[in-house]
């Protein structure tokens, strides 16, 4: 399972804090810039939702 948002403070923390893979899509709410101001970390980042057509997991 992997749990895509744009949102930091409410997509991403929520698969943070169940242990969930996670990617941040930097379309929306927040992108990159956020992650350490306020410390929530993605698994993976990508630009656009089309990125992950290709996206490599590993």
């Amino acid at each position: 399972m992997v749990l895509i948002g744009d949102n930091l403070e409410t997509d991403i923390k929520l698969g943070y804090e169940q242990n969930i893979e996670t990617v941040l899509v930097q379309t929306g709410v927040h992108n990159k810039e956020d992650i350490e101001r306020l410390k929530i970390y993605p698994t993976h980042v990508v630009n656009t939702l089309m990125d992950l057509v290709d996206y490599n997991f590993d």
